[in-house]
């Protein structure tokens, strides 16, 4: 069990799934009237429009995952899917 938590690999592909996960959740949110919490995010929905962000919001959070992958940050990967699993939940239950 320890090895799975210690191997970076493991903790990017969760980290992916889940920001997979997020965007999903957060557009099913905000079709049943949620807002965007996260003023980056909303940022970005006005900035880049209503499917725009979704291709940044996909790419910064790609290259964040690449880079606590590279530099061997597990422990904040794992935080990052903490968090993540959280917002997910949270989306999952707006407008429910």
């Amino acid at each position: 069990m320890i090895a799975v938590i210690k191997d970076p690999t493991i903790a990017f592909v969760i980290y992916l799934l889940l920001q997979v996960a997020d965007t999903f959740t957060t557009i099913k949110a905000l079709a049943r009237g949620g807002r965007e919490a996260n003023p980056v995010v909303a940022f970005m929905m006005r900035r880049f429009g209503k499917h725009g962000w979704v291709v940044v919001k996909g790419a910064v959070g790609l290259a964040a995952g690449v880079i606590l992958l590279e530099t061997g940050a597990v422990l904040m990967l794992w935080l990052l899917c903490a968090a993540y699993f959280w917002v997910v939940i949270n989306n999952s239950r707006v407008g429910a």
